[in-house]
């Protein structure tokens, strides 16, 4: 999924949910594909949803994060932290549409390398193009906009109801 998807999931249940800290949900809903600033190693196709997209890296993240400031907040900013890079991962899981790398997402790295996707709703499409091939990839999962587009409009009505109320 797009960051704009991932940010547009994040931002809606956020708005659907009390007690969630919007800002810490959005991180958290993004954080996962920080690993994009290593596109350019040339092991980047086999590390992509694994170094990042795992438990651990959630768990810790969510924790570095959350844990500074105010005391008061602290537990509101790591629980949607983590809220926010599982939804990620359970996402990234149920659409991803490479196989080049493993399908769905390393779950339990560094323990266990195997990938986890409880259902696979975008199927795999028969390619060899990686993450090195940036243009390439992107001609080749652009239907996965089908399923992000729902969250586009959900997210914006979200925020215009929002600005509405105010």
């Amino acid at each position: 999924m797009s960051p704009l998807g991932h940010f547009s999931i994040s931002y809606f249940l956020g708005q659907q949910t009390p007690r969630i800290c919007l800002w810490a949900i959005l991180v958290g809903g993004l954080l996962p594909d920080i690993d994009f600033l290593l596109l350019p190693a040339t092991h980047f196709n086999q590390i992509h949803r694994q170094l990042t997209h795992n438990l651990l890296f959630v768990f810790l993240t969510s924790i570095g994060i959350g844990g500074w400031g105010n005391a008061t907040h602290q537990w509101m900013r790591v629980s949607s932290l983590f809220v926010g890079g599982m939804l990620h991962l359970l996402v990234d899981a149920c659409l991803d549409t490479n196989p080049t790398n493993g399908i769905g997402v390393a779950i339990a790295y560094p323990f266990d390398d195997g990938f986890f996707s409880p259902i696979n709703l975008a199927g795999s499409f028969p390619s060899d193009t990686t993450w090195q091939q940036p243009v390439e990839m992107l001609k080749t999962i652009w239907p996965l906009l089908a399923f992000e587009v729902p969250f586009y409009w959900l997210a914006a009505r979200t925020y215009i109801a929002n600005q509405k109320s105010r």
